[in-house]
């Protein structure tokens, strides 16, 4: 198979749209994942996949790159969050 085709011989756009779109799939359940644990995840979709590839050294053609992830530790435990409660931001009438 030449690259540019799918498996499916459609075009190669149309394929990577697919493929970008179950990339975002499951990267809201690793971000839902990773904030249980208490990991902060930055996921970037702008990037320049040709350039990727080089730097991974992926060199085949059934494979693309449709999204980055950028997982983050805390050196620190997180600071208590300071909400208000509830009833002191809502107004019953």
């Amino acid at each position: 198979m030449a690259r540019g085709t799918c498996p499916f011989g459609e075009p190669r756009t149309v394929w990577n749209l697919k493929s970008v779109a179950q990339c975002h799939i499951a990267d809201a359940v690793v971000m839902t994942a990773t904030a249980v644990i208490g990991v902060g995840l930055c996921a970037m979709s702008e990037f320049d996949p040709e350039r990727v590839r080089q730097a991974l050294g992926i060199d085949i053609p059934k494979f693309e790159i449709g999204l980055q992830l950028l997982l983050v530790c805390r050196a620190q435990s997180q600071p208590r969050l300071n909400c208000l409660p509830l009833f002191q931001l809502v107004e019953y009438r």
